[in-house]
């Protein structure tokens, strides 16, 4: 028989003396265990719950501030796996100080060693790679008295299928800085997104089958401030960036993986403040317009006698991940649909278009601009915002620009300007030279962007100056284009390659290139990593 499963992650319980639950196909849970102290005695431990045969891709954390060992016994031979003890007493085959793998029963078992992740004893792990061929159960062996974090997580179970789509949600408690395994998310999960909410300053990394750091701040595949996205092993991964959706969230980040995933992935949070973060998660079509779900906005305080003020319903889960402000509830219509927002008098002018036009759509009529008093009423009214303060009396009008991965290669010549970018309009347009500055906008090499600007005419402008100001109101994706491996390539005119330093055998993180100029400007091609 199928089972309906949450694909990562399930409701936290906080419950002493808890044990693993894996009703579900595949999952990731979290409770809390009492640890005992072992007064010097070998057999003085505490369980912590039983695995059953069937197991698949087993991974369990234990966090501590006390010194405690994890300890893993086979219930049918009656035999210890992982486990200290007094000279060996107990005769398991991983229990050294060191992290070490052995295989039992045909599979591949890891063990932190006593000493545990990065030289904290209170922190230990074990990893079955495989099915858990015969019935085990873990215990704890405490120097000290004291509570213990356990985390687990599996990425299937035997006889147990996954539905194609479906969604869920949980809490997470987070701890500050440090980071917190979120879940395994298994292979071949069509269309999976990923939405974390928290009013705490929270960053969402993801790792890779081989703890590749696909998304992490810093130093990973993914690490800018602003949306942006990549290809990897198959799947385009897309990160909300750590600044999150937008500002004053930065508590607020999603990732998104499509068409599906090829390989196990780990997903994990830093957390710069302690506390909790909302897991909203959704996998498979959960775009049909009759998947009502229902979602809570947390930034409104009802009153005792109407605690659904804040509910609303939204036609499918897509639509509720679209409002930064709503997290998700339950499947279905909201038991009493009212759409209550509630905005601060602050007086912090923005401009904002209320007959805003469709991006790259055609528009008949001219927007009609109108100053509101903060970012609040503006989305109330449902207004499209156009640019911080008042409304002007000049004309301002707002685009799309795509920015390309590599400026212009160009040499300064009396009485001539260097274009500063490669832009187009649309996404399939023709690269055009830019020239000038865009507002507020941080460029970096190697990444492509997609930047909603606003345009404004500047009267009377210098001879040599452009008679248009570009600002940035937001950046709409960051994609990474260039590999970091990536040491000589073609920029879509000319050649490049980065420069080998010969004593360490490095390379620049800047390229030397040949300098043509080029009517038309055709797309990057690697042409030799490192």
């Amino acid at each position: 028989m199928k089972n309906k499963i949450l694909i990562m992650i399930l409701v936290l319980t906080n419950i002493i003396w808890a044990n693993f639950n894996f009703a579900e196909c595949s999952g990731s849970k979290t409770f809390q265990q009492e640890i005992k102290y072992w007064n010097h005695d070998n057999a003085k431990d505490i369980e912590v719950g039983d695995i059953p045969v069937g197991i698949k891709g087993l991974k369990v954390e234990l966090q501590s501030d006390k010194d405690v060992d994890i300890r893993l016994f086979d219930t049918d031979n009656n035999q210890a796996i992982v486990a200290w003890s007094s000279n060996n007493v107990l005769q398991a085959p991983l229990w050294k100080w060191y992290k070490e793998t052995k295989t039992y029963e045909g599979v591949t078992i890891t063990y932190s060693g006593y000493n545990g992740v990065n030289k904290k004893s209170g922190y230990e792990f074990i990893e079955v790679a495989g099915t858990t061929p015969v019935n085990l159960k873990m215990k704890a062996f405490g120097y000290q008295a004291g509570y213990a974090t356990v985390n687990y997580s599996w990425t299937g179970k035997e006889g147990c299928s996954v539905n194609s789509n479906g969604s869920g949600n949980f809490k997470q408690n987070i701890a500050n800085k440090t980071i917190t395994t979120v879940g395994i998310i298994p292979k071949n999960i069509a269309n999976l997104e990923v939405k974390l909410t928290s009013n705490k300053d929270i960053d969402i990394q993801l790792y890779g089958e081989d703890g590749t750091a696909i998304v992490k701040w810093p130093n990973g595949l993914l690490e800018g401030s602003s949306k942006e996205s990549t290809v990897y092993n198959g799947m385009t991964i897309e990160w909300s960036g750590y600044n999150g959706e937008g500002k004053g969230k930065k508590g607020h980040e999603y990732i998104k993986v499509t068409p599906k995933t090829t390989e196990k992935l780990t997903m994990k949070v830093y957390a710069y403040q302690t506390g909790t973060a909302n897991v909203t998660y959704s996998w498979g079509n959960t775009n049909k317009p009759n998947n009502y779900v229902c979602g809570a906005n947390m930034l409104v305080d009802c009153p005792e006698d109407n605690q659904t003020c804040n509910l609303k319903t939204f036609k499918n889960l897509n639509a509720l991940n679209k409002n930064s402000d709503y997290t998700f509830q339950y499947n279905g219509k909201c038991k009493k649909d009212t759409n209550i927002t509630a905005c601060t008098k602050e007086y912090a002018p923005v401009c904002g278009i209320t007959n805003p036009c469709p991006p790259g759509a055609m528009c008949a009529v001219a927007p009609i601009y109108k100053t509101f008093g903060n970012m609040c009423m503006l989305d109330v009214a449902n207004a499209e915002f156009a640019y911080d303060g008042q409304c002007t009396n000049t004309p301002i009008k707002k685009e799309i620009l795509y920015v390309r991965e590599h400026r212009p290669v160009c040499i300064t010549l009396a009485g001539f300007n260097c274009p500063t970018y490669w832009t187009r309009k649309s996404e399939k347009g023709s690269w055009e030279n830019f020239y000038g500055a865009i507002k507020g906008f941080n460029y970096k090499s190697n990444y492509r962007y997609k930047l909603s600007v606003t345009v404004k005419n500047i009267p009377n402008p210098p001879a040599d100056g452009s008679s248009l100001e570009y600002t940035l109101i937001k950046v709409l994706e960051k994609k990474l284009i260039v590999p970091k491996n990536c040491i000589a390539w073609f920029d879509g005119c000319n050649s490049c390659a980065k420069m080998k330093n010969d004593t360490n055998s490095t390379y620049s993180s800047m390229g030397a290139c040949t300098l043509m100029a080029c009517s038309v400007y055709k797309d990057f091609k690697c042409t030799k990593y490192n």
